[in-house]
């Protein structure tokens, strides 16, 4: 029986495993494959694979595909009499990165199926070869692009080379021009990165055969290679396939200009239409010159809210983010009501910018009933340092002005002078800047 393979989840990955023994591989999203056998599959998010499988006369076998995280898993089954159900891989270690570093570093061994052996393995990519010649034609211009994908897993922000959609939205293609596009992953987390309106060539050693894919998983901390010849028109989707990393910002649109001037078919960055690739400014024009019109919700970043919040008998606690990719807008509160003979309160709302991944600008207020304190301003830079310790400490640096200085700990207070410096750890991604938590 010949199935076909489709990945129409938002942002789910999963393990495909056939009670009936190795699944045969015969095309991969569309184009055909030489057949190869793999005894568990791995899909990213848009992907398909064509696989066949042999059902015994006998038996009611399962073809189950469970998710990368090993919170479920989905069913079909073939055939009539007793159960034979498939097997799940083994759960993910979710407190560690061992599992992800190790995929990294086998798809890096010469035996192209080192990856498949692993108890969860990665996608079967280096096994795929074409059934013909897909080599591009000679004597185009070729350029090279190479994009990071970046992102910030503690806030949530994706993006490529560090600058959202809304911040760098076009990459500029000639038409008939041939583009190799390195794909490097900056990040801890997979990502399959789809291009609408093109099959591109995946790069895997294939030579000749490399096969045409539309959809391409990149790895944590891996790079992959594709090329594709230019030959379509207007505007084209480019982005990341997990829904929420590609509405936070990780998407671009592949915007065709004028046709490329003749050139030797050599490849080197020199040819770049724009020195960082992307459509600030292009050659031709600026980045409104284009086919597309208005991005429409990708035009902004988008903005989120979360937060946390207790209330006990004698007291409530909590904070609120409403975020997009470069501000935070914080309010945090601390109210007590027992013991005391008022209710105390305090209260700090920060308005925070970031400059980059690792630093960021805040002001705002802090407003309290406490006798012993008063309502100041707060004003400050946070510096994640870039070192790989656990836990990893922010390290914040804080102007207080008031006529109290106090610990940014909050653990006691000080008489001391009109303003102030102070300088304190506190981890990463928990409450307001400058706010250690227990």
């Amino acid at each position: 029986m010949r199935l076909r393979l489709i990945n129409a989840a938002a942002a789910s990955y999963f393990y495909v495993t056939s009670s009936t023994g190795p699944m045969t591989i015969v095309a991969a999203d569309g184009p055909a494959v030489q057949p190869v056998e793999v005894d568990r599959l791995f899909i990213a998010i848009a992907e398909t694979y064509d696989v066949i499988i042999t059902i015994p006369k006998t038996g009611r076998w399962e073809l189950r595909a469970t998710a990368q995280d090993g919170t479920g898993h989905a069913s079909a089954y073939m055939g009539a009499g007793a159960v034979h159900p498939a097997t799940d891989p083994p759960r993910p270690n979710v407190y560690t990165m061992d599992e992800m570093l190790n995929l990294t570093l086998e798809e890096q061994e010469d035996d192209p199926r080192a990856s498949l052996n692993l108890p969860r393995p990665g996608s079967p990519y280096r096994l795929l070869k074409a059934v013909e010649d897909t080599t591009l034609p000679k004597g185009r211009p070729q350029r090279k692009i190479t994009m990071r994908l970046t992102g910030d897993m503690t806030r949530y922000v994706w993006s490529f080379d560090g600058k959202t959609m809304a911040e760098d939205p076009y990459v500029r293609l000639h038409h008939g021009e041939v583009i190799q596009l390195e794909l490097v992953n900056d990040t801890m987390m997979h990502h399959p990165i789809h291009l609408h309106g093109h099959f591109v060539r995946l790069i895997n050693g294939q030579g000749q055969r490399s096969p045409l894919k539309h959809t391409v998983d990149v790895p944590p901390m891996s790079r992959r290679t594709v090329e594709f010849e230019a030959n379509e028109e207007k505007d084209w989707m480019f982005h990341c396939h997990i829904l929420y990393h590609m509405m936070s910002g990780m998407a671009r649109v592949f915007s065709y200009d004028k046709p490329a001037a003749p050139a030797d078919g050599g490849i080197g960055e020199s040819q770049m239409v724009h020195p960082s690739h992307t459509a600030s400014s292009a050659v031709e024009g600026t980045s409104s010159d284009h086919h597309g019109g208005s991005l429409g919700e990708h035009a902004h970043d988008m903005w989120f809210l979360f937060g946390a919040a207790s209330a006990q008998s004698h007291m409530s606690e909590g904070n609120i983010t409403l975020m997009n990719a470069r501000n935070d807008l914080i309010l945090g509160w601390e109210v007590g009501w027992q013991d005391v003979d008022d209710t105390q309160y305090e209260i700090e709302a920060l308005c925070q910018r970031y400059l980059s991944p690792d630093w960021q600008l805040f002001v705002g207020a802090r407003l309290t009933n406490d006798e012993d304190a008063e309502n100041r301003a707060v004003a400050g830079v946070n510096y994640r340092l870039p070192l790989i310790i656990w836990p990893a400490p922010v390290w914040t640096v804080r102007a207080t002005f008031g006529s109290h200085l106090r610990n940014a700990s909050r653990s006691h207070r000080d008489s001391g002078p009109l303003a102030g410096w102070n300088m304190t750890p506190t981890p990463s991604g928990n409450g307001p800047p400058g706010w250690t938590t227990p």
